[in-house]
């Protein structure tokens, strides 16, 4: 199932860790299902499943990674933010450089590439996590990107269901299916 938000509002640099590569391992079986899934009859509702999973991975960078003042917590998120270690990140996954539509014809991220990314990412999340103080404010964008993982998890099964996602393909999909969104078949 997807983290308890508010238990992970407290959590400590430990949980965290822990919860972070649980997240991206569910977000990584996502991505498995969804190579073999055609959703594109919601394209209208959702983004897409490449779009939704680089997105989580562009997102802890940029919290975290890019992100010099990480340290302030929610006081340091509108500062000047480092480079990314992908140089098409911000084109491909930032929410306010293009429209759904445009994710749709437009995110050609390919699967080894994006693995990479959220590997590279996630690598850095943990080292950082490791150093920072042990407070609510310098553990908060910690716990924010921990959230927005979990969200997209959730968006994943909810494009599923709307797509229609039936059968053999559901049934390989249904053990990962977070706990609120979970429909009978």
């Amino acid at each position: 199932t997807v983290h308890d938000p508010f238990a992970m509002r407290r959590a400590g640099r430990e949980l965290l860790s822990l919860a972070f590569i649980d997240s991206r391992n569910r977000t990584l079986r996502w991505l498995s299902a969804f190579a073999s899934v055609d959703v594109s009859a919601a394209r209208a509702e959702f983004d897409p499943p490449l779009w939704l999973v680089g997105h989580v991975a562009w997102f802890q960078e940029r919290a975290i990674a890019r992100n010099v003042q990480r340290a302030r917590g929610g006081k340091g998120q509108r500062t000047t933010t480092l480079a990314s270690i992908e140089p098409r990140a911000d084109a491909w996954f930032d929410p306010s450089v293009s429209s759904r539509e445009q994710r749709w014809r437009d995110t050609d991220v390919s699967d080894a590439h994006l693995r990479d990314y959220l590997a590279a990412t996630l690598d850095t999340t943990l080292e950082l996590l490791d150093k920072a103080e042990e407070t609510d404010e310098g553990l908060h964008l910690y716990r924010l990107a921990l959230v927005c993982e979990d969200r997209v998890v959730e968006m994943l099964a909810a494009l599923a269901h709307a797509a229609g996602v039936g059968g053999a393909a559901l049934k390989e999909l249904w053990p990962i299916w977070p706990s609120r969104v979970r429909r009978e078949p």
